[in-house]
C-alpha cells in the first residue's frame, strides 16, 4: 500500500449503476456516450455502501473539463475531496476484475480512516487502476 495526496478537489461528472455490481459497465457506457471525449480525461469509479450496509452505490465518473459541464449535459456532478489517501495500483485488472474487491477488502482495514469516505478507483489507462480511500 502507498500514500496518495490528490492535491486540489476534482469536480467530476457522474453516472450512477442502477446496481452494484451489475450495473457499472452501463454507467461507464452512459457516462462515455453523454462526455464525447471522456476517453481523452481521467476516469474514476466512486463506490460506498448507504442504507444497508450490503447495498453499495456505485458511480462512473470523469473529470469535468470546465465548471457547469456536467449541468450543461444533463449529468449530476461531484467533488472527489483533496486530501490524503491510501491506495495501491493493480496492473492489468482486466484480466482480474476481482483484484479491485480484494485490493480495497485490504485498504479498508487501514487505520485512521475517515469515517464517512468512499472506494475511489482512478484509472489511468486501460490496464492500469488505483484503489485508494480517504484518510482523516
Amino acid at each position: 500500500m502507498e500514500n496518495l495526496t490528490i492535491e486540489r478537489d476534482k469536480s467530476v461528472i457522474v453516472c450512477q449503476a442502477s446496481s452494484f455490481p451489475d450495473g457499472v459497465m452501463a454507467a461507464f457506457q452512459q457516462l462515455h456516450s453523454k462526455v464525447p471525449d471522456a476517453f481523452q480525461r481521467t476516469t474514476y469509479g466512486i463506490s460506498r455502501p448507504e442504507g444497508n450496509i450490503d447495498q453499495i452505490i456505485y458511480k462512473a465518473a470523469v473529470d469535468e473539463a470546465y465548471n457547469g459541464e456536467g449541468r450543461s449535459l444533463g449529468l449530476d456532478t461531484m467533488t472527489i475531496p483533496a486530501g490524503n489517501y491510501k491506495s495501491c495500483t493493480i496492473d492489468d485488472f482486466m484480466k482480474n476484475p476481482q483484484a479491485i474487491g480484494s485490493a480495497f477488502t485490504g485498504l479498508l482495514k487501514t487505520p485512521g480512516l475517515d469515517p464517512e469516505g468512499f472506494c475511489l478507483e482512478i484509472y489511468k489507462n486501460d490496464r492500469e487502476v488505483i484503489c485508494a480511500v480517504p484518510l482523516k
